[in-house]
């Protein structure tokens, strides 16, 4: 388990710990997921060889409104002209948690329709899973129905992410079906070895590279096994 991978029984509660959304009640959106609806329990209690799905959906805080008595709230002025947002910016730090009310109810609206499925989100990423060994060609019947009723809702689908097949990248990390293994993309893993070799031969470092590096291992250690206990001797450097 070297090289940047760790299997689905080490993982446990992985896709919780890759889904930490802050809400504004100070809670984690996560929490709020009862265990036998995480993706990775799903696909571990079931069995190798699971088609999976990723789509996202196209600029999400921007398909949320802002009410019209709060819009003055959005207003700004540059070169003589007003302008007032219409939607939920990106930088607003309850934007994900409203964005997040939209999703739970698309996704319900989804497993109504695809009962053969196990789906997940994560805000705008939208992780799915045949459940049923019968599901021979879920490609098909699950296109037709996320099709319809994004188009149904007026949903901008963003196709450059959409990925399927039985290794998908989901939030970062490669899950793989097949192996029943959860590791480093190639070009990630590159990186951190890259970054880390470069940190070792510098002479020194600034806080900021080092808060940097450390984030990237953060990242790293959710595959890695013991990686973020050693990660301690970097925060206390």
């Amino acid at each position: 388990m070297g090289d940047g991978a760790a299997s689905m029984t080490y993982l446990g509660r992985l896709d919780k710990a890759l889904t930490r959304l802050p809400g504004h009640t100070g809670l984690l959106v996560s929490d709020r997921i009862p265990d036998n609806r995480s993706y990775l329990r799903a696909g571990h209690t079931s069995w190798p060889r699971l088609h999976n799905h990723q789509e996202d959906i196209k600029d999400a805080f921007r398909i949320v409104p802002v009410a019209e008595d709060n819009q003055h709230l959005f207003a700004f002025q540059w070169n003589g002209s007003t302008y007032v947002e219409c939607c939920l910016p990106f930088g607003l730090v309850t934007a994900p948690f409203l964005t997040n009310l939209i999703a739970e109810a698309f996704h319900w609206i989804l497993q109504c329709h695809l009962p053969a499925f196990h789906i997940n989100h994560y805000l705008d990423d939208f992780i799915v899973i045949a459940q049923s060994p019968l599901v021979s060609e879920p490609t098909g019947p699950f296109d037709e129905v996320y099709n319809r009723v994004t188009d149904y809702l007026r949903i901008p689908r963003n196709t450059k992410k959409d990925q399927q097949g039985t290794c998908v990248t989901v939030l970062g990390i490669q899950i793989d079906s097949i192996a029943m293994e959860a590791r480093l993309p190639p070009e990630k893993l590159c990186r951190a070895t890259l970054d880390a070799a470069a940190c070792l031969t510098a002479g020194s470092l600034s806080l900021k590279q080092t808060e940097r590096f450390a984030g990237l291992l953060s990242f790293c250690s959710r595959v890695v096994r013991l990686g973020r206990t050693r990660l301690q001797s970097l925060y206390s450097f």
